[in-house]
């Protein structure tokens, strides 16, 4: 039998979203499923991490039914992620907290006092993230001055794509444009920066590995396998965050190549053969691979104003048009 597809995931903001490609790009099924984000206190944003990660199981599962390809087919699965995600995460795997989204602005006060500061723009020239509450540095900064609980238990700080890395393959590493996203990895020398690690109060033993996008996971749990409907071989290739995949999928991804896309959030994004940063932190600068950065600048709304629009106006979007009816 000729293995002759690959798989996408992507762990979204809103959803899991799963794809079948053949090897040529073409898609042979997708199945997306959705989930809620969780408002226990003004500006806190979560998620709950296991309904996340049993909606990216369906999502993979009912892709491959739909396709009725037999698991020896598949070849591969990619990761894809959003950025800025944090999770304080015990040895065992389990969640100490829910997923902490982008969205969060429970760090507000700490992004004021710290950006603008000479640490801060230190901090930001050496890891292109701007000193803003999305950023995971920033939360753990606020989890470090209000003593909250679960960050004194964690064992490992990660998003919720090492997570489930973590979960299915008991592996704790990171691909370089999710570590980039935490405000705490260092574009220039493609490790964590200590002058934010010391600020956050955690140390590097606390934060994954970090590896390229090429990563190949392997040895998936064999529930997971099940659960999932593939093989227990099957490799994994770590991939990136959604912002350069984003560029990638639309071919935009050699130095100077730009992107508009437009998600939950909106965002410019260019690719670039070298780190570059500017001193009023008006654009973001992440990590790739070893000879690719990304730079740009982010909007936290995007399909999200569309969404609320509808929500309010109670109206459907003529998809033809482009205009509500």
């Amino acid at each position: 039998m000729n293995k002759k597809y690959t798989l996408g995931l992507d762990i979204g903001t809103t959803s899991a979203k799963s794809v079948l490609f053949t090897t040529n790009g073409s898609v042979v099924s997708e199945h997306e499923v959705t989930y809620p984000t969780i408002h226990p206190e003004p500006a806190w944003v979560e998620q709950d991490p296991y309904i996340i990660e049993n909606a990216a199981i369906t999502a993979i599962k009912s892709t491959m039914e739909k396709s009725q390809i037999h698991p020896d087919e598949l070849i591969s699965i990619g990761l894809s992620s959003a950025m800025h995600s944090l999770i304080c995460m015990d040895e065992k795997g389990d969640a100490l907290t829910n997923t902490i989204t982008w969205a969060d602005g429970r760090s507000v006060k700490q992004a004021s006092q710290l950006k603008g500061s000479e640490i801060g723009s230190s901090i930001y020239l050496k890891t292109g993230t701007p000193i803003h509450p999305m950023s995971p540095l920033l939360k753990l900064i606020w989890m470090k001055e209000t003593g909250y609980p679960p960050y004194e238990k964690a064992w490992k700080f990660v998003s919720i794509k090492e997570f489930l890395i973590y979960r299915w393959f008991q592996k704790a590493v990171v691909d370089f444009s999710v570590a980039s996203a935490t405000g705490m990895f260092n574009i220039h020398s493609l490790e964590w920066e200590k002058e934010a690690l010391a600020l956050a109060g955690i140390n590097e033993e606390q934060l994954s590995a970090p590896v390229p996008p090429t990563y190949l996971l392997e040895g998936l749990s064999v529930e997971i396998a099940g659960r999932m409907g593939v093989k227990q071989d099957l490799p994994f290739a770590i991939g990136g965050s959604d912002g350069p995949l984003a560029n990638l999928g639309i071919g935009a991804t050699e130095s100077g190549d730009t992107a508009i896309t437009i998600g939950t959030s909106g965002a410019i994004r260019q690719m670039s053969s070298s780190p570059k940063t500017d001193m009023k932190q008006e654009v973001f600068c992440y990590a790739v691979s070893n000879d690719l950065w990304i730079l740009g600048g982010a909007t936290n709304n995007g399909g999200n104003v569309l969404q609320w629009l509808k929500t309010v106006l109670g109206e459907k979007e003529n998809c033809r048009s482009g205009k509500f009816k």
